[in-house]
């Protein structure tokens, strides 16, 4: 699973690698009820994560 900061940067490298991308909030599996991140140091995500940088 690829990772990036927005759900449009997620969008393009998904169409550039062909594998599956989301935002890192997805990731992490924000919780509105809670204000926080269902995933943390407590209880990780069992994905393997790559990102992306743009450089200038």
């Amino acid at each position: 699973m690829l990772v990036a900061p927005t759900g449009r940067a997620a969008k393009r490298m998904s169409e550039i690698t062909g594998l599956k991308a989301s935002t890192i909030h997805s990731l992490l599996e924000f919780n509105f009820s809670i204000n926080g991140f269902k995933r943390n140091r407590e209880n990780l995500s069992t994905a393997t994560c790559s990102s992306w940088t743009r450089r200038a």
